[in-house]
């Protein structure tokens, strides 16, 4: 996995579900930072801001329009995110 390309690199193409995968592992990563943030782990849950920022911006370079709805559990409203 570390050694596939960007789909931005001349001659590939990624799977055609790539921005659903994305959008699944900015959930788990949002999930397991709250997660951290109630059990008192504040570095990991640091570390897991880094990471969401960084899948964010992934997605942005990819053209993939978003909202912090996205990425709400469905029985937790918007207005209730944890994202910062």
């Amino acid at each position: 996995m570390a050694n596939e390309m960007r789909d931005d690199e001349i001659g590939t193409e990624l799977p055609e579900n790539t921005h659903e995968r994305l959008a699944a592992l900015t959930r788990m990563v949002i999930f397991a930072r709250e997660d951290a943030l109630e059990v008192g782990a504040e570095f990991p849950a640091h570390c897991l801001d880094v990471a969401v920022a960084a899948l964010l911006d992934e997605m942005r370079h990819r053209g993939i329009a978003f909202t912090v709805a996205d990425f709400m559990a469905p029985e937790q409203p918007a207005e209730q995110s944890h994202m910062n």
